[in-house]
């Protein structure tokens, strides 16, 4: 025990405000920059990855279909972006149908169904 020293780290060389050394050491300077910086990376490449997914899924979409189906006493709407006019009318249908056909049969029967209201434009 040193002299002048008491309590549980009498035994520990105390630092800043009776943070042992050990402590100090691994939250330094360095390490919360380290740390910051890491973080900053990889905020960085999330919002790379994010921006990537966004472009490579809109870039080729060149027309927008908006799509309204009556089917079975139900109706829904719903808009697709793709490439090309027919693309985009088929996803769009095909949304549409979703929530208001149950079962794969009912899906496909309420996708060969004309639609109520069929929108398209360029984007």
């Amino acid at each position: 025990m040193r002299a002048g020293a008491t309590g549980r780290n009498s035994g520990r060389r105390a630092t800043h405000q009776g943070i042992p050394d050990c402590v100090d050491n691994l939250v330094g300077e360095a390490s919360l920059a380290r740390v910051k910086r890491s973080t900053l990376y990889t905020i960085a490449a999330v919002l790379a990855v994010a921006a990537l997914f966004f472009f490579m899924t809109t870039a080729r979409a060149k027309v927008e279909c908006r799509v309204c189906m009556d089917y079975h006493g139900r109706s829904n709407c719903a808009t697709a972006v793709a490439a090309t006019e027919q693309s985009a009318h088929e996803g769009a249908q095909s949304t549409a149908c979703g929530p208001i056909a149950a079962g794969m049969d009912q899906q496909i029967e309420c996708g060969r169904i004309p639609p109520a209201v069929a929108e398209c434009h360029p984007r």
